[in-house]
């Protein structure tokens, strides 16, 4: 084989499910990080979904490597199976007894129980994973959803983590399954590769076999992803077919040519029925475009005839002698004109029809006009005559700066500022700002003038928190989060992490926000925040079994609300064994250490469910 020629100790391409071959692009770290989560959380289902060959093996492989010694698995790989083979699947893989040749539901399910119950006594967690759960039937998936029913008052006693193709998806959405689709407290997708991450996974499992020297060139790593598509098993195995014809013709680097021949003995015709039915979205589209073309033909004469027999109504005619102008407010081209064709045809419908159109259809037809009109700009669209003479008044045009003003004034943020962010923050990014422009949003202020910034948060009740790590715990925190750049003049500049929605992020800096992906931050960011957190009252250091005051008693009444209140209800004043077991509890299903100390993460996670009214990243699902 090419081993020794490209100075190699293993096969790097190969498509067994290697955990040492893994490579963690930031969608592949937050995948493993949602599974970590669902071995250490309070029960329930967990999703993670991903086409054909896009890893979740391999990570689910990489997870049973490093699983922490308190949980029991259960890992059933074949799930093509009777609600009876897979109930005795998981007695088997957790070695629950039951009699030979039992084929009764009740005494898996009881024996399950008991094994639960008796692992919940002694501080262990149970999680169930199942590969390829697309493959289950709904009755299979209604047994795994009444496994899940066994709970106390705190937490469920059985995890199950799904891995499935997107099919899996579509399966949990039938009407039958709902029950078990609202149990799923975490769900993750993983995408294909991108063209760059193609890239690097070649270098990465190249490098781990042992070659560091550049093997394939950039333009074969394009041709690579093309046909690929960024999916990782194919890149495994066209990359294989490529070293190998590289080796057979005693050269050293892979280019194009040995990509396009690795395909076809890869993927055979296969490649050339996807590239000639790639072409039928463009033809639709021509097809449709001509269509549209001749039913305008025919009915534009029959519009115009019609509305220009209506008096006091702007016709076709005069609409032809105008041109658009376009207005700059703030960031934003607007059509400034009432002669943009489209809404000058809504207000000869409002003039001429009235009653005959609801309002929501009338807001429909003004809803498909440019997403950056403003509402002058809307008004201003509409012919004077059409329009009540106060509305006439408001639609005078706004000069560009007067525009901003006002927005300022409002206290809106400029959107999408106009210049390249980076330039901007470099320019105007003081620490001062950032400060600022955090403070503002948990409806605070703070001086630029003297003392260090966090420590002017103290009467306010706000703490800061500095920290190194990543974008996945960040959206973890779920906090709005000062980062820094570092700047071509060698400083440090500053600005806000606002929010996050899917892959994508908005920064702020003072009235000044951008809409930016985590790629692009990653970038730039230097890897450090500071975010704000709220003490509760009385907090001064870290809370822990032994400790007594206002704080434990602060405590006590949080897990109460959290948890729901002790039967019979205890008043705690000393943080004894009992509490610090409930905190421990809520510690493991937030995804925390379970130490039982009280300290800044474990209190942002007590606020995160007992106040809604704070800052955050996001407000929706997070998975």
């Amino acid at each position: 084989m090419y081993l020794e020629h490209f100075g190699l100790n293993e096969l790097p391409f190969t498509i067994a499910p290697n955990p040492r071959y893994l490579y963690l692009t930031q969608q592949h770290q937050e995948a493993l990080a949602h599974l970590s989560y669902g071995l250490g959380s309070a029960g329930g289902v967990i999703l993670l979904t991903g086409e054909v060959g896009t890893g979740k093996t391999t990570i689910s492989r990489k997870l049973l490597e490093d699983i922490p010694e308190h949980i029991d698995i259960a890992w059933i790989v074949s799930p093509r199976l009777s609600v009876e083979e897979l109930l005795a699947s998981i007695c088997d893989e957790l070695s629950i007894a039951y009699p030979e040749a039992n084929n009764s539901i009740k005494i898996f399910t009881d024996r399950i129980n008991a094994y639960l119950i008796e692992a919940h006594g002694h501080g262990r967690n149970v999680v169930v994973m199942i590969d390829e759960a697309q493959n289950l039937s709904p009755e299979v998936l209604e047994q795994l959803r009444l496994l899940t029913n066994l709970e106390t008052s705190e937490r469920k006693l059985l995890q199950i983590i799904l891995l499935g193709q997107p099919e899996l998806k579509e399966k949990l959405e039938r009407n039958d399954l709902r029950q078990l689709a609202q149990r799923i407290t975490a769900r993750y997708h993983l995408r294909s590769l991108s063209k760059e991450e193609s890239g690097e996974y070649i270098r990465h499992r190249l490098a781990v076999a042992g070659c560091n020297r550049p093997v394939f060139s950039s333009k074969a790593i394009a041709v690579l992803f093309d046909f690929s598509h960024g999916t990782p098993r194919l890149i495994n195995l066209l990359c294989d077919r490529a070293l190998l014809g590289v080796y057979s013709c005693n050269e050293s680097i892979v280019t194009p040519e040995h990509v396009r021949q690795a395909s076809k003995e890869v993927l055979g015709d296969h490649i050339e029925v996807s590239k000639r039915g790639s072409l039928m979205p463009f033809v639709l589209v021509f097809v449709m475009c001509i269509g549209i073309g001749v039913l305008l033909h025919g009915i534009w004469p029959w519009f115009v005839e019609t509305y220009d027999s209506h008096p006091g109504v702007t016709t076709s005619a005069t609409l032809m002698d105008h041109t658009v102008h376009e207005k700059e407010i703030g960031n934003a081209k607007i059509a400034h004109d009432p002669l943009n064709t489209e809404q000058l045809v809504a207000s000869a419908l409002d003039a001429t029809l009235e009653g005959d159109i609801a309002a929501d259809d009338s807001a429909a037809l003004h809803s498909n006009a440019d997403e950056t009109l403003t509402e002058q700009g809307l008004q201003a669209a509409r012919p004077a005559e059409a329009r009540p003479e106060s509305m006439a008044a408001e639609a005078t045009p706004v000069e560009p700066a007067l525009a901003q003003e006002t927005q300022q004034e409002a206290g809106e943020p400029v959107s999408l500022f106009p210049d390249n962010p980076w330039e901007v923050i470099e320019k105007t990014g003081t620490k001062e700002l950032a400060f600022q422009t955090l403070a503002a949003l948990w409806d605070t202020s703070i001086s630029n003038v003297g003392g260090a910034l966090c420590d002017q948060l103290r009467g306010k009740r706000l703490l800061c928190l500095q920290q190194r790590t990543n974008l996945w715990l960040l959206r973890e925190h779920n906090r709005p989060a000062i980062f820094h750049i570092k700047g071509s003049d060698g400083q440090d500049h500053y600005a806000v992490i606002r929010s996050i929605e899917g892959d994508q992020l908005v920064i702020q800096l003072d009235q000044q926000y951008w809409d930016i992906s985590f790629s692009e931050l990653e970038q730039h960011w230097q890897g450090q925040f500071t975010l704000f957190w709220l003490k509760p009252p009385g907090y001064t250091k870290d809370i822990q079994q032994g400790d007594s005051g206002p704080m434990v008693q602060w405590l006590a009444q949080q897990m109460d609300n959290i948890q729901g209140e002790m039967i019979p209800k205890q008043t705690f004043k000393t943080m004894n064994a009992m509490l610090a077991e409930r905190l421990k509890n809520f510690q493991q299903s937030e995804g925390l250490p379970s130490d039982g100390i009280v300290g800044p993460l474990t209190l942002m996670r007590i606020n995160e469910r007992i106040d809604q009214s704070m800052p955050r990243l996001t407000y929706g699902e997070l998975f």
